[in-house]
C-alpha cells in the first residue's frame, strides 16, 4: 500500500479516496432561478457570486448555481434592512 510520503502523526492509517463526479451530477439552477429562489434581483445574485457566497460554474453559456449553496444562503440569510443600533447604556 503506498503511503504518499506521509506518516500518521498520532497512529492510525493513511487512506486515499478517489471520487469521480461530474458537474452534471450536482443539483443546480440557473442564475435567474437562483434569484427567484432567494427573492432577490439577478444583479444581487451576481454580487453574491462575486463575493464567493454562492457556488457556481459555467455550463456552456449558462451560469449555474448549486442548489446546496442557495439552500445554505436561505438558511443563514441576513435580515432585510439596516441593522438596529444597540441601546447606549447611561
Amino acid at each position: 500500500m503506498p503511503d504518499f510520503g506521509h506518516e500518521p502523526r498520532h497512529g492510525g492509517k493513511i487512506i486515499a479516496v478517489a471520487v469521480n463526479r461530474e458537474l452534471g451530477d450536482i443539483p443546480a439552477v440557473t442564475a435567474v432561478d437562483a434569484a427567484r429562489m432567494l427573492g432577490v434581483s439577478s444583479a444581487r445574485v451576481s454580487q453574491l457570486l462575486n463575493a464567493g457566497l454562492l457556488d457556481s460554474w459555467k455550463d456552456g453559456t449558462k451560469r449555474m448555481m448549486s442548489k446546496a449553496s442557495i439552500e445554505a444562503r436561505l438558511a443563514d440569510a441576513p435580515r432585510v434592512g439596516r441593522p438596529k443600533e444597540a441601546p447606549v447604556a447611561v
